[in-house]
């Protein structure tokens, strides 16, 4: 028996944006990923999309993955994709993988002017809503790889911790290793856990850049992430760790007199982990808005 053909091939390539201080950044801010679709039965249509503008920071931009011609697609993820899910990996990629056949050595961040080219599958909803929800999942796919490459250059592989501080006979400073691999999966493991809850439960109130969306979206990943990890567990004991702080900032540079970093690496932790809280962020929306 033939396999249906697919309902439209699409080119996708993506141009930086502005950046930040690090390089690989122009893949998160302000970077439009254009889409071309060339259809079997209808003229090509191209588009441009910032998923910064566009999502990131609209809390409302999934209602128009919502409509009755996707419902069967939505009860898919709800009821085979989402039980599936492990905290291992992207929670995108399988609903991606429904949505979109990528060819071999697909890369999510490419160089300037790189075009790749992919194919939507067929028999999943109104074509312009299924080549539409593509292009969202190209970008936001892409911009999470960007941000876990960003990890990699911010993620703080030791802190040293004195206690006792400034009592010569007691003081003793200790190092403490950081495994954020393993923190991201602990984090991920509590996004899945809210996504296989069911009936969906209900988002934050926005994405979690400031007050007090961060500290909503503590309350859904940052027990798993600090108990996946020895150094953050004790980071944590010793009371470096406040996430119920005013200032927004997890991590504090020293407890008291006696408790203190040494060097004070907090800003460096807090970025580290703002970075993972803020993937897990666009796993569980991107997962999250699909559900029925």
């Amino acid at each position: 028996m033939a396999m249906p053909l697919p309902v439209a091939t699409g080119t996708w390539n993506v141009v930086p944006g502005e950046g930040g201080k690090l390089a690989g950044s122009e893949f998160l801010h302000g970077a439009v990923h254009h889409v071309s679709y060339v259809y079997p039965a209808a003229p090509a249509t191209a588009a441009d999309y910032k998923l910064d503008g566009q999502w990131t920071n609209s809390i409302g931009a999934a209602a128009v993955f919502k409509t009755v011609g996707m419902t069967a697609f939505r009860t898919n993820i709800s009821t085979v994709v989402v039980p599936a899910l492990t905290k291992d990996a992207c929670s995108l990629d399988p609903v991606i993988a429904l949505v979109v056949d990528l060819p071999p050595g697909w890369e999510w961040c490419p160089g300037t002017g790189v075009q790749q080219v992919f194919t939507v599958r067929p028999n999943l909803g109104p074509l312009a809503e299924v080549c539409h929800l593509a292009h969202h999942l190209l970008a936001m796919r892409s911009t999470i790889e960007a941000r876990r490459r960003q990890m990699a250059k911010l993620n703080v592989p030791e802190v040293s911790v004195t206690t006792d501080a400034g009592r010569e006979k007691t003081e003793k400073t200790t190092s403490y290793r950081l495994n954020w691999t393993d923190v991201l999966a602990g984090g991920r493991g509590a996004v899945v856990k809210a996504l296989q809850a069911g009936p969906p439960t209900q988002m934050i109130s926005g994405p979690p850049s400031k007050n007090p969306q961060n500290q909503e979206m503590n309350r859904v990943v940052a027990a798993e992430m600090f108990k996946a990890d020895a150094g953050l567990t004790q980071l944590e004991r010793l009371g470096l760790i406040d996430l119920d702080g005013k200032s927004g900032k997890t991590f504090m540079p020293s407890k008291g007199k006696l408790v203190v970093l040494s060097p004070d690496r907090s800003a460096d932790l807090h970025a580290a982990y703002n970075h993972i809280r803020f993937l897990l962020y666009m796993e569980w929306r991107g997962v999250h808005e699909l559900l029925i």
